[in-house]
């Protein structure tokens, strides 16, 4: 019983040695771009809801974006391949992509003065 458990161990830590390996020394985790990197690049329009929940330090990463001629830059994702000469990535927005945020101001949290000011503000009343 005890040695069929450890066979099992052994072929699986084997199987996971293989995986390992033919990813090219890249490791196990690997970027995937989220749902705002992906509109950006394709040029969809992006709805981001009830931004006054979200971290001040988090929404700030979208100021350089909001900016006239605006790109993100990627730092999270590592640095680019040795054929970019180790930059971080950078995204430039498609020409349709739009950002759309909004919020509930009866409702917890801010928006920057800093965001604010990149954004067309729309107040809709309750009638």
């Amino acid at each position: 019983l005890f040695s069929d458990r450890l066979s099992i161990c052994q072929q699986w830590l084997l199987s996971s040695q293989k995986k390992l390996s033919s990813n090219e020394g890249k490791g196990p985790f690997q970027w995937v771009d989220g749902i705002l990197v992906q509109a950006m690049e394709r040029g969809y329009w992006l709805h981001l809801e009830n931004v006054n929940f979200c971290p001040s330090s988090v929404l700030d990463r979208l100021n350089p974006l909001m900016e006239f001629g605006g790109e993100l830059v990627l730092t999270e994702c590592g640095i680019a391949d040795d054929n970019d000469g180790g930059k971080p990535r950078i995204i430039k927005p498609h020409p349709n992509f739009r950002l759309f945020l909004s919020m509930n101001p009866n409702s917890h949290g801010e928006v920057s003065r800093a965001m604010r000011n990149r954004c067309i503000e729309v107040c809709l009343k309750h009638v």
